[in-house]
């Protein structure tokens, strides 16, 4: 109760109401700007991260591009078989006709070894004979 006795318990109560009514709007407009003021810096946050994600995608995605144009340079497995299959039977070809003409070069060679060594013994056998020929007559 109010100490002057002239106050109505009224016009106290009016006077204590208005000023919790004052408290309570201070209170209300100070969490307003306190909520203001971390939106405010929620959002700048947020702003930098997003830009910080924005900057680490791009150098994900960049590295993605470069894989995907590195993978496209690579022989593919099936491609490398069939290439590889062609390229062995070639292979083989070559080496059973080099195999078929060193055959045939070596029987040529021996052909022409007895070729000669008929010969030598031939000239052999003539010069022999004119040897023994020429001594008795």
């Amino acid at each position: 109760m109010p100490d002057d006795p002239q106050i109505s318990l009224r016009d106290h109560l009016v006077d204590r109401i208005d000023g919790l009514e004052k408290q309570l709007t201070l209170s209300i407009n100070s969490v307003k700007d306190n909520i203001a003021v971390a939106l405010a810096a929620s959002e700048k946050a947020i702003g930098k991260a997003e830009l910080a994600s924005e900057r680490r995608f791009e150098g994900v995605n960049e590295f993605r591009a470069t894989l995907s144009d590195q993978a496209s340079t690579f022989l593919p497995r099936a491609e490398f078989a069939v290439q590889h299959a062609a390229l062995s039977s070639r292979i083989e070809q070559i080496d059973k006709t080099v195999t078929t003409f060193i055959g045939q070069s070596s029987g040529g060679r021996n052909v022409w070894a007895y070729l000669l060594s008929g010969g030598a013994v031939m000239i052999s056998a003539a010069t022999l004979v004119v040897l023994i020929v020429t001594r008795t007559h």
